[in-house]
């Protein structure tokens, strides 16, 4: 019921204008081809990378992963912050030159990239970290003479010149696609905003929650600058994180060095004083007791070697990490150390702080993750700081025993000849400084093959490519909008026309606001008289006629008809002559007696010169033969209103009319009786109460419905009789020619008739 109904409104309302919205699809449909013309096409580059994370099962084969010591772990999510961080897109932005865009302009002058069209670009350098943008500076280029003229400034092509507080050199353009014509001009833009626009349209998003890949879009108005900007952001990743590792790998190389070269010396310094001592002294063996003795001492002194390297390292171990302000935060070599726990928590411990380190310089200090982070460092301190204090206490307990064996055995050997012991002294140092010449070398290479075999942390799988056609602005969306916008003006202006609106526009608003009837529908005329001379009035006069065979087919058979309305100028006049007319037709003679005395139309419809008229006769100054007067139309009489004689509403007060009704009845078949409005003045209701029935005349778009409502609480209104209502002047809606959708009674006349006889078809409401 409900959807019966709203079909009913939208067909009623709305389809006799189609031809309007016809209009209006045609013309958003023309407004969106301009906007796409105009517009820049945008279109979606996008790469695809795998990020290593052994948390989510993507791990470095066993040969790689034991060459590559000193591989981070990575997040994937943090490691999406870091591609689309501000210091990676800037350097991109440096590394392409994108601080300064050439333009053309257009046919529409619109400007528009020269990136592929422009013949030669521009290239920056001493730029400033802040910078005054340059918007436009105009340029020419002469292919010739292989030159640019930048103002009044000639620049030779691969030259650097001064430009304002920077310098520029013109190169040919390496991305030239098709040579555009120009004009071309220049733009210098502030390397961060350039850098903060890529980074707004930079996305990075995970494939999967459970995956590693990621996928890295980018939106661009150039599809190939576009797909360099992706690749750039991609490898300059991989470099930072692969720089990251080289720089702690080159940092322990040097340091091995260092003791490789100090143990070099103190080994060949060793190894001569015993070729000396045993050329002067002559020796050649030792004894058996001796060599078991050494040999104890020998393994007491290693482990004592062993232990004071290992608290070498513990010491520097624990003032990095009591150095919180360190600048460098370099992890110490943890070379010697023979428990893997201390070297497994450092690692921990420098893992969380290059995380904390990297994500800080992309997220606010409140991000749950750096937070989390931070806690982890702090909360690892403490506990690596006791660990290694525990192990200090108990390599010093180690080394006090082993000092204690020593003495012991040194008691003994004393009692060695004292050229023995010297030698073995001598042999005993040089197998020291031997094993941990060894022990460096292998330390070296296995940090020079973890140099050479550091591997970057992402994969390219797909690098980066542009789609096909463009993903903005999207034309369906274009054309449906510009559509919907037009045909929701037309909706607007129609509900404005006759929504938004105080005056009688349909019947139905006639039929609500009152409980009179309505009789019948009078259509929209454009000529002032009658409707039955007028050749191209056949509608009207079709619903003239109907009008008469309601009035005839009354019950009541009223002869005395008067014609009224609320207010002036609703076509009373043009009811009551048209009327008389139509009723005239039918042989019956009938009087047209005009009552507006204070204005009066029938006189100027009729187009009559008399001067006597209805206020000669009630006034006693003229006789009834003496003020009816002939018409054109046949058996049609009028009387006209006469001449003026002071205050109307005294001359229809003073007793006459109900007797001059008698007489006309007498000797016409209907009186038609032209009334004053009822509702300004009470002239009407005098000459109601002589009519057999009253038509009030309802003007389309003139008459207030608020008028139409009092007239059901209008007392006097209720002693007139047989009031009816005539919807007078409704005018045709839209395309309402054909489809037969008006005003009023959709069926009050043949649609037929109005087709053949209508001269344009398709008529739109003025």
């Amino acid at each position: 019921m409900i959807n019966s109904s709203l079909a009913h409104i939208v067909l009623h309302r709305f389809l006799p204008y189609w031809p309007l919205f016809a209009v209006a699809l045609v013309t958003g449909f023309v407004g969106g081809t301009a906007y796409l013309k105009l517009v820049t096409p945008v279109y979606e580059i996008s790469a695809v990378v795998l990020i290593k994370d052994e948390n989510k099962g993507v791990e470095e084969p066993s040969m790689i992963e034991s060459l590559n010591v000193y591989a981070s772990k990575k997040i994937v999510e943090n490691e999406m912050e870091v591609i689309r961080s501000r210091t990676l897109v800037r350097q991109c932005v440096e590394k392409l030159g994108l601080c300064a865009a050439v333009f053309y302009q257009d046919e529409f002058g619109l400007s528009r990239s020269g990136y592929e069209t422009c013949p030669v670009v521009a290239e920056v350098r001493n730029l400033r970290p802040r910078i005054t943008p340059i918007p436009r500076v105009d340029f020419i280029y002469d292919e010739k003479q292989s030159t640019v003229r930048l103002g009044a400034e000639v620049y030779p092509l691969n030259e650097w010149r001064k430009f304002g507080n920077m310098e520029i050199r013109f190169v040919a353009n390496p991305n030239l696609v098709e040579r555009g014509e120009g004009p071309f001009f220049l733009s210098v833009l502030d390397p961060r905003s350039v850098a903060d626009d890529i980074a707004r349209r930079l996305e990075i998003i995970a494939t999967s929650k459970l995956g590693t890949v990621v996928t890295v879009k980018l939106r661009d108005a150039v599809p190939s600058r576009g797909e360099q900007i992706v690749n750039a952001v991609v490898e300059l990743y991989n470099c930072a994180t692969s720089s990251e590792k080289s720089g702690l790998a080159a940092s322990t190389l040097r340091l091995i060095e260092e003791r490789i070269q100090n143990v070099e010396a103190s080994l060949d310094s060793v190894e001569r004083s015993i070729e000396a001592y045993k050329s002067n002294r002559g020796i050649v063996d030792l004894s058996e007791q001796g060599k078991l003795f050494l040999q104890n001492v020998g393994d007491n002194d290693q482990r004592l070697i062993e232990i004071d390297i290992q608290l070498a390292v513990l010491t520097k171990i624990e003032k990095y990490i009591t150095a919180k302000n360190n600048a460098e935060r370099l992890v110490p070599s943890t070379v010697g150390l023979a428990d893997t726990r201390i070297v497994s928590l450092l690692e921990h411990l420098f893992e969380a702080e290059v995380q904390y380190e990297t994500l800080r310089k992309t997220t606010a200090e409140n991000n749950p993750i750096l937070v989390a982070l931070r806690d982890e460092v702090e909360n690892l301190r403490p506990s690596i700081l006791e660990y290694v204090k525990n192990q200090k206490v108990s390599l010093v307990a180690s080394r006090d025993n082993l000092s204690s064996s020593n003495t012991r055995y040194e008691t003994v050997l004393s009692q060695i000849p004292q050229k023995e012991r010297e030698l073995l002294e001598a042999n005993r140092q040089q197998s020291i400084k031997n094993d941990v010449y060894t022990f460096l070398l292998q330390k070296r290479e296995e940090t020079a093959l973890a140099y050479a075999s550091s591997t970057s942390d992402a994969i390219l799988i797909d690098a980066a490519e542009a789609s096909l056609f463009p993903v903005a602005p999207n034309k369906m969306i274009v054309y449906s909008a510009a559509m919907i916008v037009s045909m929701l003006i037309v909706v607007s202006f129609i509900c404005a026309k006759e929504v938004l609106t105080n005056k009688v526009l349909f019947r139905k608003d006639v039929e609500a606001a009152t409980s009179y009837p309505v009789m019948g529908e009078l259509s929209h005329a454009r000529v002032g008289h009658s409707v039955f001379e007028s050749a191209s009035m056949s509608r009207i006069r079709e619903q003239f006629c109907q009008l008469r065979s309601a009035i005839r087919m009354s019950p009541t058979d009223p002869r005395v008809i008067m014609v009224t309305s609320s207010i002036s100028r609703e076509g009373k006049s043009f009811v009551s002559s048209n009327l008389a007319s139509s009723l005239g037709r039918l042989t019956k003679r009938v009087i047209l007696i005009d009552f507006d005395l204070r204005s009066s139309r029938l006189t100027h419809l009729f187009e009559l010169t008399a001067n006597l008229g209805a206020s000669d006769l009630l006034v006693g100054r003229s006789t009834l033969n003496e003020v009816i007067f002939e018409t054109k139309i046949p058996f049609v009489h009028i009387i006209p209103t006469g001449r003026s004689a002071g205050n109307s509403t005294e001359i229809l007060f003073n007793g006459c009319i109900p007797q001059l009704i008698e007489q006309l009845r007498e000797r016409y078949d209907y009186v038609i009786l032209d009334s004053p409005p009822v509702l300004p003045i009470a002239d009407a209701f005098v000459v109601g109460a002589c009519a057999d029935m009253t038509l009030l005349v309802v003007r389309h778009n003139r008459t207030l419905i608020q008028m139409v409502e009092a007239l059901d609480s209008n007392e006097r209104l209720r002693d007139l009789k047989n009031v009816r209502i005539v919807f007078n002047d409704v005018k045709t809606r839209g395309a309402s020619a054909i489809v037969g959708y008006g005003y009023g009674n959709n069926d009050a006349y043949d649609k037929r008739s109005a087709l053949f006889e209508s001269k344009s078809v398709f008529r739109i409401l003025e």
